[in-house]
């Protein structure tokens, strides 16, 4: 059984004698918390000698419940007559992430708020999620130092080798956008990158609804952030990507 930290874990344990649910007995329980004894020897409570013969049963308040993994009830027939004097019960608990993702996600702008070496390393194990249809406001922060930048550009494509011009997304800080759903934007000004913060490296990055729109659905791409600074090329992040599908179109 799986249960959270904080939770009231409840074990039970089946007696029987000859087959039949046995009443009456003395049991005690030892609850074990990933192989250390935390609960020794307390007595355990018949549930209902005539609705449920032979079932012991021991809660375990949620106050003792607070490290995730194996819990381990052992109940003890102490006068051993039960056909088996001892019986187990098991829980696996995990910590408690619910509330923990809902505020994160809760927020109206998402964002990437840890330092971009971070950024690199996590997202390629991790895919960057943009909805498409949906206005594009995405903050990225920790990139370092890009006071001296001359350009910034961010970049998404289908394939690695497709051409700039031919990319699903690509703005830069000076131009605007450039590229989009594989063709040379019309309209540049629907996209920008905006620096927040130089000397952190903070900037936010926006495309228009209209202008997501137009994307592919469901490619696993990939996606970077580059700074010119005089005829020096960086790679300040990078990692993959996918657009998802939008069911509601009746904006764009």
């Amino acid at each position: 059984m799986i249960a959270n930290t904080g939770e009231t874990l409840k074990g039970r344990g089946v007696f029987l004698l000859g087959g039949v649910g046995s009443t009456g007995l003395a049991v005690t329980v030892d609850v074990f918390r990933n192989d250390a004894r935390i609960i020794a020897a307390v007595a355990a409570t018949e549930l209902d000698a005539a609705d449920a013969p032979g079932v012991y049963q021991y809660s375990l308040a949620g106050a003792s419940v607070t490290v995730a993994g194996e819990y381990l009830f052992h109940f003890l027939d102490t006068g051993g007559t039960s056909d088996q004097v001892d019986v187990y019960a098991q829980w696996y608990v995990r910590p408690w992430l619910i509330n923990f993702v809902a505020n994160i996600w809760n927020y109206s702008r998402r964002t990437l708020t840890m330092a971009a070496a971070l950024i690199k390393s996590m997202l390629r194990g991790q895919m960057l999620e943009l909805q498409r249809g949906d206005t594009l406001d995405q903050d990225v922060v920790g990139l370092g130092d890009i006071s001296t930048a001359d350009d910034l550009w961010f970049t998404l494509k289908k394939q690695l080798s497709d051409s700039d011009a031919s990319a699903e997304i690509q703005i830069s800080l000076l131009g605007g956008l450039l590229a989009i759903a594989g063709a040379t934007a019309a309209t540049p000004a629907n996209g920008s990158i905006t620096i927040t913060d130089a000397a952190a490296g903070n900037i936010t990055i926006a495309l228009t609804a209209e202008e997501m729109a137009k994307l592919d659905v469901d490619f696993v791409g990939y996606w970077d952030i580059q700074e010119l600074v005089t005829t020096t090329v960086t790679t300040l992040t990078r990692g993959n990507a996918r657009v998802l599908g939008d069911s509601t179109r009746r904006i764009v």
